[in-house]
């Protein structure tokens, strides 16, 4: 079984280009990105590490460090990254974040986590709203921030 968590689609007038330079600028996610406040990582390394601080949206608790796998470096389209826990089939998770041209100066965004493996249940009861939450405001600050360079 696989779920899938998607974040809204949002146009952006900005080009594809400007949009993936912003996506892809990983030393200043921390002016912008509400949800993943610290990136660190070789975006066009493909099997790199990316080191993730995952803030918790809407709760008083200190943001989470994921160390994931950057699996997909497609641009301007796609940028995704992946990690297990312990065996893929335990608990796997796969980030998709895709840019969408609409023309030279427009285009749209969206995220989605594929989360699948045998405790995928029980942890999306407690972190489920939590990725919902935090996509969401990444697609609204990653619009604000494309739109205003």
């Amino acid at each position: 079984m696989v779920l899938a968590i998607r974040s809204k689609t949002i146009e952006i007038q900005a080009s594809p280009e400007k949009a993936w330079e912003v996506l892809t600028d990983f030393e200043r996610d921390g002016e912008w990105n509400p949800f993943n406040p610290q990136i660190r990582a070789t975006p066009s390394v493909m099997f790199s590490p990316v080191d993730i601080l995952v803030a918790q949206i809407g709760r008083d608790s200190k943001p989470n460090r994921v160390v994931e796998q950057l699996c997909v470096f497609l641009p301007p389209r796609q940028l995704s990254w992946s990690v297990y826990f312990g065996h893929p089939a335990i608990l796997r998770a796969q980030r998709d974040q895709l840019i969408t041209p609409l023309g030279e100066q427009r285009c749209s965004y969206m995220t989605v986590d594929w989360f699948s493996g045998w405790i995928m249940k029980p942890v999306m009861r407690f972190q489920a709203d939590n990725v919902q939450r935090g996509f969401d405001a990444v697609a609204d600050a990653f619009k604000a921030r494309c739109e205003s360079l």
